[in-house]
């Protein structure tokens, strides 16, 4: 790249502690591996998909239960006590 022997001795000095140091996060978090860590990610995306589409669900009888109150109320109003 013509930036000089000390740029070339920096730049791979610094990936390898970069290298280091992503290891050393897997290995913190209880991955040994790169693909253990896509494998716990596509996990963990799942069952965020899976709580995402049950909250749907609850929202949608929320508002069916909320869409029934205001009728009642509004029902209520028009009848004598």
């Amino acid at each position: 790249e013509g930036k000089g022997v000390g740029y070339d001795r920096w730049a791979a000095k610094h990936n390898l502690k970069q290298m280091a140091a992503t290891v050393t996060a897997y290995q913190q978090y209880g991955f040994s591996s790169p693909e253990e860590l896509d494998e716990a990610c596509s996990a963990a995306y799942a069952a965020m998909q899976e709580s995402l589409a049950w909250l749907k669900q609850v929202e949608k009888t929320l508002n069916g239960k909320k869409e029934l109150q205001r009728q009642v109320l509004a029902y209520s109003k028009t009848r004598p006590v």
